[in-house]
């Protein structure tokens, strides 16, 4: 009976390490995209994160895990692209800031300057 419990604890230890490498390795889209993002800083509380993509450049699809705020700092034109394919097209003002759930999307600078912003994610 004992080893049939250790057996069974280590097969859900095991999925348990696989499901969070999954969610925090190989679906962070500062790692699939590092050419746009650069780590300010990080600790335990926050990621802060540099933004930048210039005009017609776009950004693959990517999934935000964790909610946050973004900073811009020039004002810009860019699309939003939903995993269906749907295209929202955003114009922001340097100084701006907006609210971020987590999401799935890509994202294509549309304008004629570059999309500078800059993004705090808030862990657990």
């Amino acid at each position: 009976m004992r080893r049939h419990f250790g057996i069974t604890v280590g097969m859900v230890m095991g999925i348990l390490l696989v499901a969070v490498t999954v969610v925090t390795g190989a679906e962070d889209f500062v790692k699939l995209h590092p050419q746009y993002y650069k780590i300010l800083l990080e600790n335990e509380k926050v990621r802060v994160l540099e933004y930048r993509l210039k005009p017609g450049e776009e950004e693959g699809m990517h999934t935000h895990i964790r909610a946050g705020v973004i900073y811009f700092l020039k004002d810009a034109t860019f699309d939003i692209i939903s995993p269906d394919g749907t295209r929202k097209t955003v114009s922001v003002k340097a100084g701006d800031a907006s609210w971020r759930e987590p999401t799935s999307h890509a994202m294509k600078n549309s304008g004629g300057t570059v999309l500078l912003g800059v993004a705090v994610e808030v862990k657990d």
